[in-house]
């Protein structure tokens, strides 16, 4: 007994270790307003851009509240507006209690001005529940041939038992509209996360009406093989009053692309005073009631000057979210390297998120199991379903691809961690099943011996993986993660 409780212990002390964080700063922007880099994954410069792309839109009912001004559709338009999307095939679809078609996929260019009006006069947060089964049923139906898809809903599936229908799609890129991150007490926004991590796509939790639009915008980006934009965030008191940015253009920048936005359509902003030395800077611009974009193609090298203006200021207070994308040519194979080893790394960041929620599920599982606060038959089921989790995880490790020999280490270790920790939760598992309904303090079996053993491997294995992978992630400014998180 003294051996299951030291167990016990060990599993709970690891999971209050913290892992330490590390942070980058890009250091090439300056201005007035607050600066910072979009916390997007980076992209391989090899990559191919996504031709193909399917939006399923939540138009429930709460709708109504989370989305007043209906900056869904308006984030919709701004990406049907993007002279770089033009070529894109869209297919769209609404969602509440049922699915329904919006338009099937074609070409965005031709048909830009049908998709606007088909989504202004279609979503009006009319259609009841939240269905995810029917929405991923009929998008799958509308567009079988999409390569990526944009999942924007504000609450949890609530019609029926979800089916799993993201699953063997597209990567799909998950907006939760106030919906927060992972975790193990928010099962909605878990099964947002997994959404994104099984189909390879990305999960944006936390969103309101002010950054809507803006993070369509990265997920537009990223869909076109460029780097996450810069963000500047303004607050406007006053009508005219302006601020002034400067952001260098360096060698080899074909385009630059501002996009601000904003979330109340009764105010209007202006991006003015565009110069690169002393020469005015013209570029393409679009406008929308609650968006700004301005394509500057091959501009010089230099500082970009440029001031977001409150043309209009009814509101009497308001944030903008301007965007700051530079796009280069191709810059080698070495470049490629790069890129692919900043998104495996990544990739790795999305499996030990999941594996450190299942570890927080084992641990939680145990200390009951062990202190009969639940049966020994609730401990042995929770304890496999995190097993099944993480032989998920495992399988999704399968198609990872080591960009070098070093990634290629990492992926080997992770994966032997994850073997050698399942194989302890089925001992686990085993040893709670085999004592059945008999009182506290459980008496000891071979399987729960088995567990510890297999326990003792698997730490030793997470302090091999964290001691390869930690300086990938500091090289590349993400999470560095201790043993007793994963």
């Amino acid at each position: 007994m003294a051996a299951m409780a030291a167990v016990v212990a060990a599993v709970a002390a690891a999971v209050a270790a913290s892992a330490s964080g590390a942070s980058g700063n890009l250091g090439v922007s300056k201005g007035s307003g607050t600066i910072s880099t979009f916390a997007g994954r980076g992209v391989e410069s090899s990559c191919t851009p996504v031709t193909n792309v399917e939006a399923i839109v939540d138009d429930s009912g709460s709708m109504s509240g989370t989305d007043r001004n209906r900056l869904r559709v308006a984030a919709l338009d701004l990406f049907v507006s993007k002279p770089q999307n033009a070529n894109k095939t869209l297919g769209a679809v609404e969602f509440g209690s049922q699915a329904d078609s919006l338009f099937a996929p074609e070409p965005i260019g031709r048909n830009a001005a049908s998709m606007k009006s088909i989504l202004n006069t279609k979503i009006k947060a009319d259609n009841g529940a939240t269905n995810y089964n029917d929405a991923f049923s009929l998008a799958k139906t509308d567009n079988a041939n999409a390569k990526a898809r944009i999942f924007l809903t504000d609450g949890g599936h609530n019609v029926g038992i979800y089916a799993n229908g993201h699953q063997n799609g597209p990567p799909t890129y998950v907006i939760g509209l106030t919906i927060g991150p992972a975790t193990p007490g928010d099962a909605d926004a878990s099964r947002l996360q997994q959404i994104a991590d099984e189909t390879g796509g990305k999960y944006y939790p936390e969103q309101d009406a002010s950054t809507l639009q803006a993070t369509v915008n990265e997920i537009s980006a990223t869909l076109d093989c460029q780097q996450a934009p810069l963000r500047v965030v303004d607050t406007f008191t006053s009508q005219g009053q302006a601020r002034s940015h400067s952001i260098a253009i360096l060698k080899g920048i074909r385009t630059v692309e501002l996009t601000s936005t904003w979330s109340d359509p009764t105010n209007k902003f202006a991006l003015t005073g565009l110069r690169i030395g002393r020469g005015k800077v013209l570029g393409r611009r679009i406008a929308g009631a609650t968006y700004l974009v301005v394509r500057i193609t091959n501009p010089p090298r230099g500082t970009l000057r440029f001031k977001v203006t409150a043309s209009r200021l009814v509101t009497g207070t308001a944030s903008v979210i301007t965007q700051i994308a530079r796009n280069r040519s191709g810059s080698g194979a070495g470049a490629s390297t790069t890129a692919q080893l900043r998104t495996f790394v990544d990739r790795i960041e999305s499996a030990l998120r999941r594996s450190a929620v299942q570890r927080r599920n084992l641990s939680a599982a145990l200390k009951a199991g062990f202190n009969c606060s639940i049966s020994s038959s609730a401990a042995a089921q929770r304890i496999a379903r995190v097993a099944a989790d993480r032989k998920r995880i495992l399988v999704q490790l399968g198609g990872f691809q080591a960009p070098t020999q070093q990634a290629d280490i990492v992926l080997r270790l992770l994966k032997r961690v994850l073997r050698e920790s399942i194989t302890a939760d089925q001992h686990y598992r085993d040893g709670f099943l085999a004592v059945g309904n008999t009182g506290c303090p459980l008496p000891a079996n071979a399987n729960f011996k088995l567990a510890a053993r297999s326990d003792a491997r698997a730490t030793a294995a997470k302090q091999h993986f964290v001691a390869a992978f930690n300086p990938l992630a500091r090289r590349f400014h993400r999470r560095t993660w201790s043993a007793g998180k994963i």
